[in-house]
């Protein structure tokens, strides 16, 4: 069947990962909102574009009118960690009762209906999507160097160049109101930069350490061993730095889920600041031993 829309090839796309935030029910329900009025002014531009046919009468042309307007709807879905998902076309599932708590990722365009329909796109499209998968903290094939696997997404694309920038705006700008501090820590190079600005020097001076206390201990052991020893515990160190610096991946993700089970993670915050602070204080009377030393 003959398309009443023109052959327009030009277009514009935007297509962005957005800022670290922390995403909860409310804004959700903003957003949609904020879609709904957006996905409106598409339906008209497409309305506007469509070309009335000579073999069409007006109430054919009209008819089509119209359902095209019904199939360029928002399709929102919603993907708990279970592999279940909730998939509607309003936002009556945008409830407490009806939203899991654990949601893995939330997906909001319109353009599904439509494409499954017509097999092809509207003219003005967008998908939001927030991935709030965590990264899997003993899984040592990932190089943490790298930047944090995340497909969150702002994606909009059109042949109305106003609509794009509109739209495109609209969604970035609510989202970096949001914006966490969290962003450095799943960038790329983090981890190397945290490892030799501070880690290993820290690994060292806990040798020298080590190295003090064990020494009348090691008296009677070969220096092959002593160095074997030594090894292992700069390793150790080490293994452990990079099982802490993936926990806290864990632990403040790139995109966060703000829901009614948060005690699990402010007792996972209450450890990780625990473990830092005993951590760091040995660190810090010796530091300050070490300059007293030096000063008196």
């Amino acid at each position: 069947m003959e398309s009443n829309l023109p052959n327009i090839l030009k277009g514009s796309k935007k297509d962005v990962k957005p800022p670290s935030c922390i995403i909860d029910l409310v804004y959700l329900r903003r957003l949609y909102s904020s879609l709904k009025e957006l996905n409106n002014d598409a339906i008209r531009l497409q309305n506007e574009n469509m070309i009335k046919r000579p073999d069409q009468s007006e109430n054919e042309f009209q008819e089509i009118k119209k359902e095209m307007e019904h199939s360029i709807k928002l399709s929102l879905g919603i993907y708990d960690f279970k592999g279940e998902s909730i998939i509607s076309q309003d936002d009556s599932i945008l409830n407490d009762t009806a939203i899991p708590d654990s949601i893995e990722k939330v997906i909001i365009d319109n353009f599904s209906v439509y494409q499954v329909k017509y097999n092809e796109y509207p003219q003005n499209t967008f998908r939001i999507e927030f991935d709030f998968s965590k990264p899997d903290i003993f899984n040592f094939n990932i190089i943490p160097s790298w930047e944090t696997m995340n497909t969150s997404r702002i994606i909009v694309n059109g042949l109305n160049q106003g609509w794009v920038d509109a739209t495109f705006e609209r969604v970035n700008n609510s989202l970096q109101e949001r914006k966490m501090r969290r962003s450095w820590l799943h960038g790329k190079n983090s981890y190397n930069l945290l490892l030799w600005g501070c880690v290993i020097p820290l690994v060292f001076f806990n040798i020298y350490k080590l190295d003090i206390w064990a020494k009348p201990l090691f008296l009677n052991v070969s220096n092959v061993l002593q160095i074997a020893l030594f090894s292992y515990a700069f390793i150790l160190q080490l293994l452990i730095f990079l099982l802490i610096f993936k926990y806290i991946r864990w632990l403040f993700p790139y995109m966060e889920y703000k829901s009614s089970l948060k005690n699990k993670h402010i007792r996972h915050r209450i450890i990780i600041f625990t473990i830092t602070t005993l951590f760091l204080s040995p660190l810090i009377a010796d530091i300050y031993n070490i300059v007293k030393s030096w000063l008196t």
